[in-house]
C-alpha cells in the first residue's frame, strides 16, 4: 500500500491514483491522505483508508465517466468520527477508473479496478429491454457452462445490474451449475445449494465473497434457508427426504421422508419453507410426477397436494414444474407460484394459483408466456415485492441441443415485459434468477439517490 498526499501521488500496485488537497474551512486546511488496496479475491470491490489529524466524519462519493443509462455513483458514509476511516466498496465495476471525492472538502484519489476473471468474463450478458416502470433491484445468477457431468464445468455466483454488468461474485469449489441461492437480507449473506448431477451443499457467504459455512449434506438439486436453518431436498432412490440443518452448528434439527406422509415412491425437485399464520410449512414441486405438495412442519403432514387428481378442483395437468414457492397474493388462504416446462406446442409459462384450502378450489391468478418462450428441462420465477414477476428460462445446451439463448424476464402483473436480460451464449446458462436490493448492500447511488 502507498500513502496518496498533496504533491506526492505514488501508484499503489494495479492502480492509478491520483489526489488533490484544499480547504474544509476558508482558515484551516484539511490535512489528510488517502490510500487504495485493490480487491484481489473480487475485483468489483477495493478498500479505501482515510487518515485524518484530527477526529471528523468522513463521506466519500466514488464516481465513474462510465456510459450507462445511470449515473455511475457509490456512497459510503462513517458511522462516527474518527482520525481513521476504511471503507469497502462494493459494487464497483471491472475495468473502471473510479475517483472517491471526501464530500465537503478537496481531497479525493483517482484508481482503476481490475478485470473480471475469463471465465466469468466469457458468460455474457446483454440488455434487451427495459422499460421505466421496472423494479430497479439487481439480479442474482449461478451463469454455468454445463458439458456433461465428467467436466468439471465454469460456474459463478454473481450479481448483476440492470444493464447485465456484474457488480459481485464468486466462484464455488463445487458443484456443476448451481441450482438454489438467494441472499438473506437479515443475516446479510448469500447462499447457494444443490446442483445438476454434482450438488453443492447449503453454503453461504458475506458481503466480501468469503465463505461462512458450508453443511455437511449435499442436496439433491434444492435448498432453501428459512430463519436460522438451512433446509435441503437429499438424494434417495425411491422417495424424497428434506432435511433441515442449523447454520451456526450444522447440526440435524428435523428430517421427514416421503414414505412417512404416504407420498413415497416420488422426488422432489424443488423446495420452499415459509411460515403462515404462525406455521412452519413446506412447498414441494415433484417434476417428473407433476405434483406439488404442502406439508405441516411440526404437525409432520401432508396438507394437500395441487395434481390432476389431487385435492382442488379447477386445475388440470400440472406440466413439469420447477421452482415451485408459496407466495402471497390477495383473497386466498394460500397461493402457490412455479415454471411450467409445458410443452414445444403450447410453450412454457409461469403461473400462480389461488387456493382456497377449505373448499377444496384452486383458481389461477397469473400466468405469462410469450410466442417461442419453451425450454423443457429448467426454469424459474420470483413474485417481487411490486407484484411483477422475474422469470427465467433456462437452457442448457448440452442436454437440449439447438434451443435458445437463457433469458431473464420482469413481467408486470397485467403481463407486460417491463426488462429482459439474455445470456450467451447458447452454451451457458442460470437455473434460475433472484432479485435484490442493491440500496442495502453496494449503496449505489445512481440506483438509489439520497433522501
Amino acid at each position: 500500500m502507498f500513502l496518496i498526499t498533496l504533491l506526492a501521488c505514488p501508484t499503489p500496485t494495479g492502480l492509478d491514483s491520483g489526489t488533490r488537497d484544499s480547504d474544509t474551512e476558508e482558515t484551516e486546511p484539511l490535512q489528510g491522505t488517502l490510500r487504495v488496496t485493490p480487491g484481489v479475491e473480487m475485483v468489483t470491490q477495493a478498500v479505501l483508508t482515510a487518515e485524518f489529524e484530527v477526529e471528523r466524519d468522513l463521506e466519500l462519493l466514488c464516481t465513474s465517466p462510465v456510459a450507462g443509462e445511470l449515473p455511475e455513483q457509490i456512497r459510503w458514509s462513517a458511522e462516527s468520527a474518527a482520525t481513521t476511516h476504511t471503507a469497502t466498496l462494493r459494487g464497483l465495476l471491472a475495468d473502471t477508473t473510479y475517483t472517491c471525492d471526501v464530500v465537503g472538502a478537496e481531497l479525493a484519489i483517482e484508481f482503476t479496478t481490475g478485470p473480471l476473471p475469463a471465465a466469468l468474463a466469457a458468460h455474457r450478458l446483454t440488455l434487451e429491454t427495459w422499460e421505466p416502470e421496472a423494479d430497479l433491484g439487481w439480479t442474482l445468477l449461478a451463469p454455468f457452462l454445463f458439458e456433461s457431468a465428467d467436466v468439471q464445468p465454469d460456474v459463478f455466483f454473481v450479481v448483476v445490474d440492470m444493464e447485465g454488468r456484474v457488480r459481485w461474485y464468486v466462484e464455488p469449489d463445487e458443484g456443476d451449475g448451481v441450482v438454489a441461492f438467494d441472499y438473506n437480507p437479515e443475516a446479510r449473506q448469500f447462499w447457494a445449494g444443490g446442483g445438476l448431477k454434482d450438488s453443492l451443499p447449503a453454503t453461504s457467504y458475506d458481503l466480501d465473497g468469503h465463505q461462512t459455512a458450508r453443511l455437511s449434506t449435499k442436496a439433491d438439486h434444492d435448498v432453501d434457508w428459512f430463519e436460522d436453518s438451512a433446509w435441503s431436498l437429499l438424494a434417495t432412490r425411491d422417495t424424497f427426504c428434506i432435511e433441515e440443518r442449523a447454520w451456526a452448528t450444522d447440526e440435524v434439527q428435523w428430517t421427514l421422508c416421503g414414505d412417512e406422509v404416504d407420498q413415497a415412491d416420488f422426488q422432489l425437485n424443488s423446495l420452499d419453507v415459509r411460515r403462515e399464520g404462525g406455521d412452519v410449512v413446506i412447498y414441494g414441486g415433484s417434476a417428473s410426477t407433476r405434483r406439488i405438495i404442502k406439508l405441516h412442519r411440526d404437525r409432520r403432514e401432508l396438507l394437500w397436494q395441487l395434481s390432476a387428481r389431487g385435492d382442488f378442483e379447477g386445475i388440470g395437468t400440472l406440466s413439469f414444474t420447477h421452482d415451485v414457492n408459496g407466495v402471497d397474493c390477495d383473497g386466498y388462504e394460500s397461493c402457490v407460484l412455479y415454471y411450467e416446462n409445458g410443452t414445444e406446442a403450447l410453450g412454457s409459462a409461469v403461473r400462480v394459483w389461488g387456493l382456497d384450502e377449505t373448499a377444496g378450489v384452486a383458481t389461477e391468478v397469473f400466468s405469462w408466456t410469450e410466442e417461442g418462450w419453451y425450454e423443457p428441462r429448467m426454469g424459474g420465477a420470483q413474485l417481487l415485492d411490486g407484484g411483477s414477476v422475474l422469470v427465467s428460462r433456462s437452457h442448457v445446451e448440452s442436454m437440449v441441443p439447438g434451443g435458445p439463448d437463457t433469458s431473464i424476464v420482469e413481467v408486470s402483473p397485467d403481463e407486460e415485459v417491463l426488462w429482459k436480460l439474455v445470456l450467451s451464449p447458447v452454451d451457458r446458462s442460470t437455473y434460475r434468477a433472484r432479485r435484490v436490493d442493491p440500496c442495502e448492500i453496494f449503496d449505489h447511488a445512481g440506483y438509489c439517490p439520497a433522501d
